[in-house]
């Protein structure tokens, strides 16, 4: 009896050890697998961050190389001011000292092509030039490739300005643009500069163009007619940039108004000059009868004189006789 009294007491005594055994296991098993869990977690959040590092370093490096890397501010085209004859050669030489006019300094100027001019109006050339940083460290220079666009005219001109009047009150020039066979040229645009600072008058169209004012033209009337404001010194030409018929380059001063009369109603030029044209010829008219008018003045003259040479001489030989 006292056997069974003992094995039971040792049983019940040992149910609690083996409970706390499994739990203590278990809440050991559960705080590793806790602890695991918590390691995966900043595992992944660990390599979240590498990658996103990664990615920013990516993205910094991508950020850094588009820095250094020279953009193209031009586009695919550039209009220039150069002028050239019909025939004549363009040189990348012409094309760089024209954008130099402009402040634009097209570096190691190529032509890839030749550039056409027997065609008038607007031409194309493919041209290449390098661009460089302002500083060393903003990136490396960069070829560009694209096309510049530059006018061929005539080689000769096709227009001629004619100085109608002087408006001394307003300072004020009227001229008249017509073709050269006299044609009235309407609606065709004056460009000019005042030249007192230049080294020599421009010759022509194509030494000039580059330097004159292409924002705000003087325009011709419907009858090739224009006004311009008198500066001494000015230069200006007419040219038509949809036919490329140009004038000579003409400059004011004193001597330009030598066939042009003064006038302070400049109204109608045209009138103004007929009449003072009227007023010269017959002014000369009084001064200078033509010839016709000259014989009858001689023959007359001489008519009288030997009238009164033959009554002088009657009047002696009478004379004689009474005595």
């Amino acid at each position: 009896m006292k056997k069974i009294v003992f094995c039971l007491v040792a049983l019940s005594l040992a149910l609690p050890i083996t409970s706390f055994a499994e739990e203590t296991l278990s809440t050991t098993e559960d705080s590793k697998v806790e602890s695991s869990s918590a390691s995966t977690q900043d595992t992944e959040k660990n390599d979240e961050k590498i990658v996103e590092s990664s990615s920013s370093s990516t993205l910094d490096s991508s950020s850094s190389e588009t820095s250094n890397t020279i953009g193209n501010p031009y586009g695919d085209l550039i209009h220039t001011t150069l002028v050239v004859f019909q025939g004549e050669k363009v040189t990348a030489e012409m094309l760089y000292q024209d954008g130099g006019f402009h402040g634009a300094t097209f570096r190691d100027l190529k032509l890839l092509d030749e550039a056409p001019t027997d065609k008038l109006g607007k031409n194309l050339v493919k041209v290449s030039f390098m661009l460089y940083p302002w500083e060393e460290d903003q990136g490396e220079k960069k070829e560009v490739i694209l096309n510049m666009a530059y006018t061929v005219v005539k080689t000769a001109p096709t227009y001629n300005i004619q100085f109608i009047s002087y408006d001394s009150d307003n300072k004020q020039v009227k001229g008249k643009v017509s073709s050269v066979d006299g044609v009235a040229a309407s609606n065709v645009h004056i460009y000019g500069d005042n030249t007192a600072n230049y080294d020599s008058a421009p010759a022509n169209i194509t030494g000039f163009y580059p330097f004159v004012d292409l924002n705000n033209p003087v325009s011709t009337d419907a009858e090739g007619y224009f006004t311009l404001s008198y500066q001494d010194n000015y230069s200006f030409f007419a040219f038509n940039s949809e036919t490329n018929d140009y004038s000579p380059v003409y400059t004011l001063n004193d001597k330009t108004f030598a066939g042009a009369s003064a006038t302070t109603d400049t109204s109608n030029p045209a009138e103004s000059t007929q009449s003072s044209s009227e007023k010269k010829e017959e002014k000369k008219k009084g001064l200078f009868p033509n010839t016709g008018e000259k014989k009858t003045v001689y023959f007359s003259i001489a008519g009288i004189a030997i009238i009164l040479l033959a009554i002088l001489f009657l009047f002696i030989k009478s004379k004689k006789n009474k005595e």
